[in-house]
């Protein structure tokens, strides 16, 4: 299979464009990871220490409520609390601000993995495109060169799917958490 000379500048300027792109891209996304630091860090202590101030004060008002609930005096099965529900329900409000408060560093963490990922997805995206291109507009006909070229571009379609997904959920974990802390929109 031979291309005209037109074919081939067309594959090449196509693959140049794409390059150039995915060029931008991945010194864009090299900052990923202190962008996000910088963007969350402060918001995510800020939240921790408002969620472990309120656990804190969960537990005092679940004290309480356990101490007025038990008789006094000795043990008395008889005079066993008969609905628990609402110590329960105070047990699981303290559980799920502890919970929280846990979640938003291993997010963050998480988080900061993301922009690697990124990274690494667009520049293997760009070298199937180099190894596609390269094929395709028969500058190098070697087949294992279209064979890797392929193959490194569906794998890293598929991390910068998953990735962005991953970076959906995790944004969404962080803001949700602030929110339930009543930090959102007090640190910058």
């Amino acid at each position: 299979m031979s291309l005209s000379a037109g074919d081939q500048a067309q594959i090449i300027g196509i693959g140049t464009v794409l390059l150039l792109g995915l060029g931008g891209g991945i010194w864009r996304t090299a900052t990923v990871r202190g962008d996000q630091n910088a963007r969350w860090a402060a918001r995510v202590d800020l939240a921790v220490a408002a969620l472990d101030a309120k656990t804190i004060q969960q537990l005092e008002r679940l004290r309480v409520e356990v101490d007025a609930a038990l008789p006094e005096g000795e043990f008395n099965p008889s005079q066993v609390i008969a609905d628990p529900a609402p110590l329960s329900q105070s047990a699981e409000q303290a559980v799920d601000l502890h919970r929280a408060s846990r979640r938003m560093d291993t997010a963050l963490r998480h988080l900061l993995t993301t922009g690697r990922l990124i990274v690494g997805g667009l520049t293997g995206l760009f070298v199937g495109i180099a190894c596609t291109t390269t094929h395709y507009a028969e500058l190098w006909s070697w087949t294992p060169l279209r064979v890797i070229g392929l193959v490194l571009i569906g794998i890293s379609g598929f991390v910068l799917i998953g990735t962005g997904g991953a970076y959906v959920v995790l944004q969404d974990q962080l803001a949700s958490a602030e929110q339930l802390a009543g930090t959102a929109g007090q640190s910058s």
